[in-house]
């Protein structure tokens, strides 16, 4: 269709829009979190931590620890374990952080914590398979 022909922007379409995107996007990464929950049992997946309340769904490719900077696996469930509220602020304290199995799809998490942000990080332990 030639330019002249296609209806002129209207005031507001391109923010509308960017809304209509931003729900899908967070329609689609609720989805995730709720199954991540689901899959892990409701219970906070960290080697030795039993809590069911207050949990959170955490990025295992945390975007402000190296993870993925584009965003794009925010929405896919195999980005998320569950964790209590304690160790997601730890996460994003800089104190924990954790790592996919040596083969990538075990479902394997390795959880590692440092005492401070100068120290070299150690293992904790590794979560139980998905």
């Amino acid at each position: 269709m030639p330019a002249h022909m296609l209806p002129k922007p209207r005031k507001g379409d391109a923010q509308r829009m960017r809304r209509a995107r931003r729900r899908l996007a967070d329609t689609r990464e609720k989805a995730a979190k709720d199954a991540a929950k689901m899959r892990d049992g409701r219970k906070c997946r960290m080697p030795g931590c039993d809590r069911t309340q207050a949990l959170h769904a955490m990025h295992v490719h945390h975007k402000g620890l190296g993870g993925d900077p584009t965003g794009l696996r925010s929405w896919q469930r195999s980005d998320y374990v569950t964790g209590c509220a304690r160790h997601h602020g730890l996460q994003h304290a800089g104190y924990l952080r954790m790592l996919v199995g040596p083969d990538g799809g075990d479902g394997r998490v390795e959880f590692q914590m440092r005492i401070s942000l100068h120290r070299p990080w150690f293992s904790f332990g590794w979560s139980e398979p998905f």
